[in-house]
């Protein structure tokens, strides 16, 4: 009987921080689906400085095989006459995109 009331509070416990968790857990999700968009919209405004303004300075750029770490000055350099000369019609996801962030909120 001790033991089932033991089991029965270790649940509780482990069901009450997970919960309390969730919300910033969701948040955290919804920032990450927000920035995205903010890219996208970036492309299609033609706005670099948009477009660079959630990006890392520690960018890492996988491409065609290749692995680099060009720094923002490089993005900007690179990515912002690429922007000033397009013009997209849209510019959107194929499938929706999803976002998940681990419960310490280290990684997403």
């Amino acid at each position: 009987m001790r033991l089932r009331a033991i089991q029965f509070l270790v649940i509780a416990f482990v069901a009450a921080h997970a919960a309390s968790g969730a919300p910033s857990q969701l948040q955290d999700e919804a920032s990450l689906i927000a920035m995205h968009e903010a890219g996208l919209k970036a492309h299609l405004d033609r706005n670099i400085d948009a477009l660079l303004a959630h990006q890392a300075d520690d960018f890492v750029l996988l491409n065609r095989g290749e692995v680099s770490t060009p720094s923002k000055q490089e993005r900007r350099e690179f990515l912002g006459p690429y922007l000033a000369a397009t013009t997209f019609e849209f510019y959107r996801d194929r499938i929706p995109p999803k976002a998940k962030v681990s419960r310490d909120g280290t990684l997403g």
